[in-house]
């Protein structure tokens, strides 16, 4: 053991000097600490010392922590303070520090988490998860390892409250876990209808309409899956599903006949079931194409002699 001290009159103290157990924070051999609250004054000394430096330096080969006492003496008498030395482990890897920042947030049947990775931490690190519920009652390890700042916990039980606490992982071990989480509960997600198409636009031809619309603000939760139309016309006197289903937010509807009026409604479907019907159109009319007429032969009558 080596120690330096600056300053008259003062003086440090060892009180303690053990083989720690516990992990270091830092990779070093040599522990240096200061204090500029030391300001020592000699018997008789009109004006005190500057603020010193008191530093100590140790030497060791495996880990150990240290505290030491510092003593100042003046005309008042002595004070003293106590500084803790670092935790070091010369030579060594180190686990890292506890990931901050843990962020759950609920799904159906699943939870998913987002992390700070330790500050000053290598930059190859893998995480592992742990969890808690009220049917555990203890700290569960997901049997996983992840490679991100973020995670993906499936095949939860919905209704039921959890904790999740995550931990970095380097060729030393696992580190120190962060704080757990909030309670988070998974909830099954409620589907509902789409709401109705917007914009529906058709345009008559011969034997056909071509119909466009705009895709509903609102899916109900899930994804539009297709969309089905429905016309109406005098001969019908009610609204008829085309049985055909339509993937884009467009459609022909074949085989019309030419002259007789039409509306048509077009409506979103996803898992929860058919959604609400857009607006009609207004009545649109097939009408066959105008055939032009042919050009007429130019006939020629000779005189023969």
């Amino acid at each position: 053991m080596k120690s330096r001290i600056l300053g008259r009159r003062s003086r440090i103290l060892f009180s303690s000097l053990t083989k720690s157990r516990h992990r270091a924070t830092e990779v070093s051999d040599k522990i240096t600490f200061e204090t500029l609250e030391q300001r020592s004054m000699m018997a008789g000394d009109a004006n005190p010392f500057a603020p010193m430096a008191l530093s100590a330096t140790a030497d060791f080969s495996s880990a150990w922590m240290f505290q030491a006492k510092t003593e100042d003496s003046n005309q008042s008498g002595a004070r003293s303070s106590q500084i803790d030395s670092r935790k070091v482990d010369a030579g060594k890897v180190l686990v890292p520090a506890a990931p901050t920042d843990l962020v759950a947030t609920a799904g159906d049947g699943r939870v998913t988490l987002s992390w700070v990775a330790p500050v000053g931490s290598e930059k190859k690190l893998s995480y592992t998860v742990q969890y808690w519920s009220v049917s555990t009652t203890q700290w569960i390890s997901i049997d996983r390892r992840f490679e991100q700042t973020g995670a993906v916990i499936k095949n939860l039980t919905n209704g039921v409250v959890y904790q999740f606490q995550v931990a970095a992982v380097n060729r030393a071990g696992v580190g120190e876990y962060s704080l757990g989480t909030g309670p988070v509960i998974p909830n099954a997600l409620v589907v509902t209808v789409p709401d109705a198409p917007s914009d529906l636009v058709a345009k008559a031809g011969s034997g056909r309409v071509q119909l466009s619309w705009k895709a509903p603000v609102n899916n109900g939760g899930s994804k539009v899956e297709y969309y089905t139309v429905q016309y109406w016309s005098v001969a019908t006197t009610q609204w008829i599903s085309i049985d055909q289903r339509f993937e884009g937010t467009k459609a022909e509807i074949k085989n019309l006949t030419n002259g007789v009026v039409y509306q048509f409604q077009v409506a979103a479907v996803n898992k929860a079931g058919v959604g609400e019907y857009s607006y009609g159109t207004g009545p649109v009319i097939p009408i066959a194409e105008a055939v032009p007429n042919r050009p007429s032969k130019n006939t020629s009558s000779s005189n023969r002699r």
